[in-house]
């Protein structure tokens, strides 16, 4: 392979990998968002709390799976969301 040809290959694959991503961040979202919706109409406060505890703490973690991969794809001004960096070591 020419070093022209195996860029085209790598900034391919890149592509498709964000486009995976992205889409899978999306569908998380959308879950992650659902949940929440259902959540709201619980009234009794413990059960409430353990509807967030079974979905929404293993949805947020699916989540937060997938957005970790794409940091290691997409450079940290294109992500919607803060990177790890910005968590541990941003002040705002």
């Amino acid at each position: 392979f020419s070093i022209e040809l195996s860029f085209l290959i790598v900034n391919r694959l890149l592509v498709d990998v964000s486009s995976i991503l992205a889409a899978d961040i999306f569908n998380r979202m959308e879950t992650l968002d659902q949940n929440l919706s259902k959540i709201k109409c619980i009234d009794n406060v413990e059960e409430r709390s353990y509807a967030y505890r079974d979905r929404i703490c293993p949805a947020m973690n699916e989540l937060r799976a997938v957005v970790d991969e794409a940091e290691t794809y997409v450079a940290s001004e294109y992500m919607p969301f803060p990177t790890y960096g910005d968590l541990l070591f941003g002040v705002r």
